[in-house]
């Protein structure tokens, strides 16, 4: 007889010790932290599965699988159920999935049209295997950019905010996150399933340890490229701590659903929704970033640059990479020093609101968005040293093509201004206010 557990701050029913739960593209930094919350706060037995190993050793189960390869995912479900059926120790029928893995969520992957294969293919093979398998549950994650394309948002709520056209993203990475949501949403208890299925939407994602946005930011910092903010806006973050527990407790209650459905009809179903998940305590885009300039001894940016200047800039630098993508390959090329995308993310104002999180499965954030950023700024503070080699990085090749991008940039703004006089005139107050920084 499996173990049951009960946690007295959710209050919720008891659920079996044990379940299997697979992550898939669990061995990152979000998929690490979920498995530590499901094992320590609930005793799921947790599965990752990507297609690189954890980064140190691990106590969860690995399996290498990749998500767009339907026969690898067969695999995968097949050989669990072999492991059940002849007594592993502490191993089990696959009755849980949480789906992380995706690609191009910054830098040029977002600008790669195989960004949109992976994410959307991957999920539809996820989708059909939960079927086949009789998988009780799935959480995806999603992203904040299915809702949001460079349009004001104030603590919208996610049942009410409609979806950003899909033909109006400027990036394949959003565009893709759409339509796998539609497709996660659409599977929940389709066609006589007993699959039930809910999407998170996380906010920025932040974190010690966070490897595939944040170390970009600092990598800018320390070679001199932190010049200038982009606008003026308020938004949300969603440290890794904060992201798990929404992982955790929105697995639960769909878990509760099958287990005693007489229970669980005593609180909301997620079944079926899309949440909204964040620190719930939105800031400053660039004032979350003071902390860690103080921390690499880098000075806060003065210069404010508009808004329509950064876009057209990111315009041009997304031109100029994908002309020397195509002249010299991807691998050689480093990622445009802006994309619109995230221009429009660090400088229009876009919060969503979390209460239905908390209405629906007890969300409960326990680190605000200030008391992160004081935490990455310790994460980030320089190692004797560690300066020194930073600054030797301005003279590597990334380095070399993102001034010619940047140069390149320049004139064509200063050109596409009405007149000479004007882009004189332009360039002359951007020299004042550097100055005046310095």
């Amino acid at each position: 007889m499996q173990q049951t557990t009960h946690n007295s701050n959710d209050n919720t029913p008891s659920i079996p010790r044990g379940t299997r739960v697979v992550i898939f593209g669990g061995c990152g930094y979000v998929g690490l932290k979920i498995a530590e919350e499901l094992f320590k706060e609930i005793g799921y037995s947790v599965l990752l599965a990507d297609i690189m190993p954890p980064p140190q050793a691990s106590q969860w189960d690995y399996a290498l699988c990749d998500i767009t390869n339907s026969e690898a995912l067969e695999a995968l479900f097949v050989n669990e159920e072999k492991k059940f059926f002849t007594g592993g120790q502490n191993k089990g029928i696959i009755e849980l999935v949480i789906h992380l893995a995706s690609a191009g969520m910054s830098g040029k992957g977002m600008l790669d049209p195989a960004t949109e294969t992976i994410n959307v293919k991957g999920t539809q093979n996820i989708i059909e295997a939960c079927v086949r398998h009789d998988v009780k549950a799935l959480v995806y994650a999603s992203s904040y950019n299915v809702v949001f394309g460079g349009q004001e948002i104030f603590l919208g709520e996610s049942a009410t905010t409609p979806y950003f056209p899909y033909h109006l993203h400027t990036d394949f990475y959003s565009r893709s996150k759409r339509i796998a949501e539609e497709m996660v949403l659409a599977a929940n208890c389709a066609n006589h399933s007993s699959l039930m299925t809910t999407s998170l939407r996380p906010a920025a994602i932040y974190g010690e340890g966070e490897s595939r946005h944040f170390p970009r930011i600092v990598a800018h910092m320390d070679n001199g490229l932190f010049m200038f903010r982009i606008g003026r806006a308020t938004v949300d973050w969603v440290h890794g701590d904060n992201l798990a527990q929404a992982f955790r407790k929105a697995l639960v209650n769909l878990h509760l659903q099958h287990l005693n459905p007489s229970a669980a009809s005593k609180f909301p179903s997620a079944a079926g929704k899309a949440y909204a998940i964040s620190d719930g305590t939105p800031i400053d885009s660039f004032e979350f970033l003071r902390p860690v300039c103080e921390a690499r001894k880098i000075p806060y940016p003065s210069l404010v640059l508009p808004l329509w200047v950064a876009i057209k800039a990111a315009y041009i630098f997304e031109r100029i990479f994908l002309l020397m993508r195509f002249l010299i390959g991807s691998k050689w090329v480093p990622a445009p020093f802006l994309t619109r995308a995230e221009v429009y993310k660090v400088a229009v104002t876009h919060t969503l609101s979390i209460r239905e999180a908390q209405r629906d499965f007890g969300y409960q954030p326990t680190l605000t968005t200030s008391e992160g950023a004081q935490r990455m700024g310790h994460f980030y503070a320089l190692k004797e040293g560690e300066f020194t080699n930073a600054m030797k990085l301005a003279v590597t090749f990334e380095i070399l093509i993102l001034a010619i991008q940047i140069i390149i940039a320049v004139f064509l703004i200063c050109f596409s201004l009405s007149n000479f006089s004007n882009a004189y005139l332009f360039f002359l107050k951007i020299l004042q206010l550097r100055v005046a920084q310095n």
